[in-house]
Parts: structure tokens; sequence; C-alpha cells
């Protein structure tokens, strides 16, 4: 199942992701300290996503509830079990399914009606259809705010990074930097298709091969002094995208996300500062990182 991102439908998006941001941070700027995650990371990425979807009025706050509804859990709907499904997770699943069957019917100008135009939608299961928006959902909400929270924090604690995002900008090259130097992504699974060895292993068919992209981006043997954040590495990208083939096909429209997103929030508060804290992190499995709390003062 492969679909495409035109670039006409992130044209259109980004204006409405400039305008979820400017008003967030209007909100934040009242404060004299705020989260970075609750308050800002969370909320925009909620706003986008349902932006994503076309949702409106009623149907977007249910789905803003439920989706920021810690029990709504975007990982574990990738492969779904009716029967372990919570009361919120069943809510959620069936907003879903019937805003699909709704754009199948009735395609808009939207985000998502020509991404499920090229996907087929006549030769798709509603199962599958349903872990691709789940997919979607996660990587343009909770996993580009988890981005959010731990690049700002990578920037907030180096400040000549810093400084050099305000000279250049944050280029394509200075996002894979922050996600190779900590990425919300530490692990992909994926499953082996045919015989194949590897490193001297033997995979077979169906085998799960759990690939630790967050300790591949600290390997000494391709990243010189790899526990630095160094904006002029240029010899391997990050895998948080994957490569080849296996290239996320959502990679623009995250690094659009990316760019305004965490543009913005610099430029607004250009004297914004880490509060005094200990940072944590949230408790979840291996393949996930994220910062539970940013505290910050948005001027010293």
């Amino acid at each position: 199942m492969l679909a495409q991102i035109s670039s006409q439908a992130l044209l259109d998006l980004h204006p409405h992701i400039q305008v979820i941001c400017a008003e967030q941070l209007e909100r934040c700027a009242c404060k004299s300290a705020f989260d970075l995650m609750a308050d800002y990371s969370v909320p925009v990425t909620l706003a986008i996503s349902a932006r994503l979807f076309g949702l409106t009025g009623e149907e977007n706050r249910e789905f803003c509830t439920l989706l920021s509804n810690s029990k709504v859990n975007l990982i574990s709907l990738l492969m779904p079990s009716p029967e372990g499904m919570t009361t919120d997770q069943r809510a959620f699943i069936q907003l879903l399914a019937q805003t699909l069957s709704d754009k199948d019917q009735e395609p808009r100008r939207d985000f998502l009606s020509p991404l499920l135009a090229s996907l087929g939608r006549g030769h798709v299961q509603e199962q599958d259809l349903l872990a691709f928006a789940c997919l979607l959902l996660f990587a343009s909400s909770q996993n580009m705010a988890n981005f959010l929270g731990l690049a700002s924090i990578a920037l907030l604690t180096h400040e000549p990074a810093r400084c050099e995002v305000e000279d250049r900008g944050l280029s394509s090259e200075i996002i894979n930097e922050l996600l190779r130097y900590d990425s919300p992504v530490q692990e992909i699974p994926l499953f082996a298709r045919t015989h194949k060895e590897v490193c001297g292993h033997a995979l077979h068919p169906g085998q799960l091969v759990r690939v630790m992209i967050g300790q591949a981006h600290r390997d000494d043997r391709l990243f010189e002094s790899p526990a630095a954040l160094d904006f002029s590495r240029r010899l391997y990208p990050a895998l948080s995208f994957g490569l080849g083939s296996m290239t996320c096909v959502g990679k623009r429209l995250a690094e659009m996300i990316a760019q305004e997103a965490l543009g913005q929030v610099l430029s607004f508060f250009p004297r914004m500062r880490l509060a005094e804290q200990t940072l944590a992190y949230h408790q979840t499995p291996p393949v996930l990182r994220a910062p539970k709390a940013v505290w910050v003062h948005p001027s010293s």
C-alpha cells in the first residue's frame, strides 16, 4: 500500500499550520512560564492533525478530546485487537472509520481526500486503511509533539546551535541533525519478506527485525563525535524517515510542520530559556522517546 502526498496538498496546508502555531503562541505569551509540551507542542500538533483530516466543529472537538486522552494509544491501534480495546479506543476508531467513509463517498478539498484516492480506496481493506490513518495521526500528532519537545531541549541547552538556527533558519539539514541527535522514534519494527542473511544472522520470512535507529545515530563508526550536536554533518542522513524504498511518505509533511512549529516558537520568544527543572521522560516502550514536560520562561 503506497500513498503519495502531493506538493499542492502541502502548499494548501502550509498557511493553516502557520495560523495554528501563531494562535497557540499568543496564548503562551501571557504566561511567565509555560510547558512547551502541554501548552504548545501537543495542542498545535492535535490541531494540525484535525486539519489533515478535514474535521471541523463538533467532530474536531471530539477528535481532539479523544486523541489527547492518554488511553488512546495510536501505536497500539496500528495492530488493533477488538477484544482488548478500551471504550475510548473504540470511540476513536469509530470516529476515524466514519471520517474515512465520508471522504470516500464525498471527496473534499482537504489534505486527506487525495491521499486516500492515491491508495486505490476500492483495493484496500478497511483494517489496513484504518492502520494507515492511525500511522498518519501518530506521525503528525504524538510523534511530532515529541520531536518539538526534544528539539527544543537540544537547542535551549546548546547556545551555539541555537544561534546557528537563528542565522540559517531550520533547513532540512538542521532538522536531520536534530533527529539524529535525539530522535522521538528510537526503534522501528520490521518484518523480513524473504530468506536473507544480515551480518551473519539468518532471517526468515515473517521474522521480526528490530532496527535500533537511536543506537545507530550514536555509532562512532558512522558519525564523528556522535554525542555532539553538529549542523555541519553531511555524510549520513538520520534514519528517522527511513531510506530508499522504505522512506516515510510523510517526510516532506513532517519537515514542513517541524520547520514552521519550531521556527515560530524560536522567533516569537528569542530570549526563551529553560526553567530550572529535572527533565523527565515518559516510561514508554523503547520504540519512543518522549519528554513529560519542558518548562520554559519566554524571556530571561
